[in-house]
């Protein structure tokens, strides 16, 4: 062989963890585990290392060198050179973006609006230590540690405009329960219309349909979720549900129902899925889980665990560098702490309630920047670039903000 140089292709890139590695193919979306042998000689040679440094480092032969590369070579994910190849690795987020004179300014593509704190549903979940939703920002929710504060009309539709202004599209108006000041709801939803956001979701446990009449023509074209919590009266609970018998009122709009159930009731899933198909067009609506933080064993948080067997280029890009969730979200309290993640009202961006001093690039880049390679133990495993990640729902089970305790590999604390 007359090559002196192996290099993986630039939409391939070898991730090592503690004991284990991986060369995760972008394109292919495909994931390829590597032994410890060939893990230590493209460490080397994806420093454009020759074959005669390699072999001289690890004190390996030729013969050995060349059989392990050509091991990377038959999965396609690097090529033999004759000299040092100038490969520049695919991304979406390069490194020159991070060493601009002129910083660019946080993406922030979502946000969520707590109108109110109030509701009239009672749920035993709610503003509770003890429980936590696997999905805590699509779903309602009372704060126990809410500052009884009332933000205007007025003062939404500025908030709204600064972040429209930031590049926000995905607008989430949410509580409590909104429908209990359906005037307010009305104004806050027209002025987000005029403003000009694209998707404007309202999320909410309503079950009050002539409060959902009184938006009328307001209510076209906007999106509602809504949480229903299900037990093993299912049945019957659908059966009294008025939304859900008179879902016609919703045919201007776009609904989405969150069944919310006991995670030892998720065996009735396909079971409620079968009642309401009738009534509930396909696709509109998910089942969501409530967590018992005190009675949760570890296999249960091995589960809620989110691990997906490929990777894309636009996941790989964004989970090494920050959060996919508080690097592109914005929520705004009803008693005007801003936040990150609507769940993480104790690390707040701003108690002030000034958006520009929450999104200062410091000051919201401690949480966006927690990408999986800066997450504990995730930094240390081959996977992390898989993996979900709730900074919620981890802090709700005794992690530290930094920390993983809920992985399928290791349990921590």
């Amino acid at each position: 062989m007359n090559y002196k140089y192996f290099r993986l292709y630039e939409e391939c890139y070898l991730v090592n963890g503690k004991e284990k590695s991986c060369i995760y193919d972008l394109f292919n979306e495909k994931v390829f585990h590597v032994d410890e042998d060939l893990r230590k000689i493209l460490t080397l040679t994806e420093n454009n290392k020759s074959f005669d440094d390699v072999c001289h480092e690890l004190n390996i032969t030729t013969t050995f060198l060349e059989e392990k590369l050509k091991e990377a070579e038959k999965f396609q994910v690097g090529g033999f050179y004759e000299k040092p190849p100038a490969i520049e690795k695919v991304t979406l987020h390069p490194d020159w973006k991070d060493n601009l004179f002129f910083k660019l300014p946080p993406q922030i593509n979502r946000a969520f609006l707590e109108l109110s704190n109030e509701c009239d549903n009672n749920c035993f979940f709610c503003a509770s230590d003890r429980y936590s939703l696997r999905f805590r920002c699509m779903g309602c929710g009372k704060d126990p540690s809410y500052n009884n504060i009332t933000i205007s009309v007025e003062k939404w539709t500025e908030y709204m405009k600064q972040l429209y202004a930031l590049g926000v599209t995905e607008l989430y108006i949410t509580g409590g329960n909104v429908f209990l000041d359906v005037p307010k709801l009305k104004a806050v939803i027209l002025s987000a219309k005029e403003i000009g956001f694209r998707y404007i979701n309202v999320i909410s446990g309503n079950r009050n349909i002539n409060a959902l009449r009184q938006l009328g023509e307001v209510a076209n074209g906007v999106k509602f979720i809504i949480q229903r919590y299900l037990d093993e009266n299912y049945k019957q609970l659908i059966e009294s549900d008025e939304i859900i018998q008179n879902i016609d009122i919703l045919d201007k709009s776009e609904y989405c129902f969150v069944f919310l159930l006991d995670y030892y009731n998720k065996s009735l899933v396909n079971d409620i899925a079968a009642t309401v198909k009738n009534k509930i067009k396909q696709n509109s609506f998910y089942f969501d889980y409530l967590l018992d933080n005190q009675n949760l064993t570890d296999i249960q948080l091995r589960e809620i665990k989110f691990t997906n067997s490929k990777i894309k280029l636009d996941d790989f890009s964004i989970k090494g560098k920050y959060n996919p969730c508080l690097n592109s979200t914005v929520t705004i309290k009803a008693d005007g702490i801003i936040t990150t993640c609507p769940g993480l009202k104790d690390y707040p961006l701003s108690k002030t309630g000034d958006l520009y001093e929450a999104i200062k690039k410091d000051n919201i880049t401690r949480y966006s920047s927690l990408g999986c390679n800066d997450i504990e133990p995730c930094n240390k495993c081959e996977y992390r670039y898989l993996c979900s990640d709730c900074r919620y729902i981890e802090i709700k089970n005794g992690a530290q903000l930094n920390q993983t305790r809920i992985c399928d590999k290791c349990m921590v604390g």
